[in-house]
């Protein structure tokens, strides 16, 4: 199999740039009375009564006007799933949603178009678990036969091998910044891939040319991927990726 080297340098040169992008959003800020600071968005609010506020865990909690000494919108700097009263990274990042599903495409090792199906499982806050999909295909030339039969006489027929690649690949994950909008991750492990070869002849196999018309070949491999999701929502997001044996492309992840 050809590994295109500089695909999987350039994926990772934009992975490692992009690390630097640090967004920044809204959030409502609750100050107690008592010192407590509490983050989330405000739900509902009776003036002069109490509010209601749902922090980034996804607890309610209410608060009567008493008791607090104000309540303002603060920028989050990008994070999106944290817990912001510990800022603790990851308390309720990767494992608070806990299966990932994505649909990618992107430029093969063979300089062809490739397809893949990830799925992720989040074992913890940093690490996961998953199965990535892909199939490519591809052609070589295998040359010009010049022959004679007694029906076309004498005739040039071109030879091309048609190839077909299927993988499946477990692997292991780990999430640099589990919980943000930007989720940079790495991902390794083993798998099995399938390889099928046929012949396509222009205009015609010569009657005189012995081979075999179809191939398969398989077996087991390992392979390692570097990317990342930019999430617009807790659900949602865009992805680049790059490794070997699959593929340098980009994609949409879905999380539930």
């Amino acid at each position: 199999m050809k590994f295109n080297c500089n695909i999987f340098i350039v994926v990772l040169l934009m992975t490692a740039c992009t690390f630097i992008v640090y967004s920044q959003q809204m959030e409502d800020v609750i100050y107690l009375k008592n010192g407590s600071v509490i983050h989330g968005v405000i739900i509902e609010q009776i003036p002069n009564v109490s509010i209601k506020i749902k922090t980034h865990d996804g607890n309610v909690m209410a608060y009567k006007y008493e008791d607090i000494e104000k309540f303002t919108k603060e920028e989050t700097n990008g994070l999106l799933y944290g817990d912001y009263t510990t800022k603790k990274i990851g308390e309720f990042g990767f494992k608070e949603k806990k299966f990932y599903i994505g649909l990618k495409a992107g430029y093969g090792d063979w300089g062809t178009a490739t397809y893949g199906l990830s799925l992720d499982y989040a074992l913890s806050n940093y690490f996961g678990i998953g199965m990535d999909a892909a199939y490519t295909s591809w052609s070589e030339s295998g040359g010009s036969f010049y022959s004679y039969d007694t029906t076309h006489g004498y005739t040039t027929s071109n030879l091309d091998y048609a190839y077909s690649l299927i993988g499946l690949l477990a692997n292991v994950s780990y999430h640099f910044n589990p919980g943000e909008k930007f989720d940079p991750y790495l991902k390794a492990g083993v798998g099995y891939f399938l390889i099928n070869a046929t012949e396509n002849w222009n205009p015609r196999k010569p009657t005189d040319y012995s081979s075999v018309s179809a191939a398969k070949s398989s077996g087991v491999g390992y392979g390692g991927q570097v990317g990342f999701n930019y999430f617009f929502s807790k659900s949602f997001s865009l992805s680049l990726s790059g490794g070997w044996p699959f593929y340098a492309s980009g994609g949409v992840t879905v999380r539930f």
